[in-house]
């Protein structure tokens, strides 16, 4: 049942353009944050990162929030906290509430979440879609859509440093991607909310459901 409500949610997806948009900048404050994020992650810079966030920010769903425990998981390499941050600033950006935006671009888009957990993103443009597992035969090539994860977060234990994972495809076959290139629909995102001085400041940095 989940890989059929994976299916046709993906290939309802397949026919809209998913690639990111940026819907952000001509809200007042946005292009600020925005550059002021990319400048404090380029340079791996806490102490010009942490001022975009709002003290009690959000960080997880099992109460984990505020600055503190921000800085010490951007420190903590399990997370991976400055290269999700990367990642997100290549994904678009969406207008949020209230003059707040959204990045991704995705996360703001009625994608039908019930499905979330069973759909994996492709972003990138022109994307193998491999026969097998490992070998160089390609099957398709997708751009910024959307694909059934079939397997893919499931693997066996002994899989799991494997490079690519299976996907299921919106003809109903199984193909293989490489991990680098999806990425879940819960995967993390950032909202921003403006705040009552007008100051724009990140209120939730998570991932997950």
């Amino acid at each position: 049942m989940l890989a059929t409500m994976a299916l046709a949610l993906a290939t309802a997806a397949s026919a809209r353009n998913l690639a990111p948009r940026d819907e952000c900048a001509a809200i007042a404050g946005a292009e600020a944050f925005r550059m002021a994020l990319a400048t404090a992650v380029a340079n791996r810079d806490e102490a010009m990162l942490l001022p975009l966030f709002a003290p009690d920010v959000l960080l997880d769903f099992g109460g984990g929030s505020g600055r503190e425990l921000l800085r010490e998981r951007l420190n903590d390499p399990e997370y991976r906290l400055w290269e999700e941050l990367d990642d997100l600033q290549r994904l678009g950006c969406a207008k949020g509430s209230d003059g707040g935006i959204t990045m991704p671009w995705l996360w703001a888009q009625d994608l039908d979440e019930d499905d979330a957990f069973a759909v994996l993103y492709v972003t990138g443009a022109n994307v193998p879609v491999y026969r097998g597992r490992t070998g160089d035969e390609v099957v398709t090539r997708l751009s910024w859509s959307l694909v059934g994860w079939s397997a893919f977060l499931d693997q066996e234990e002994e899989a799991e440093g494997a490079t690519r994972g299976a996907v299921r495809l919106a003809d109903g076959t199984t193909g293989y991607m490489c991990r680098h290139t999806v990425r879940s629909l819960l995967d993390f995102r950032l909202i921003v909310e403006r705040m009552d001085d007008g100051q724009l400041l990140a209120r939730a940095f998570v991932a997950g459901d």
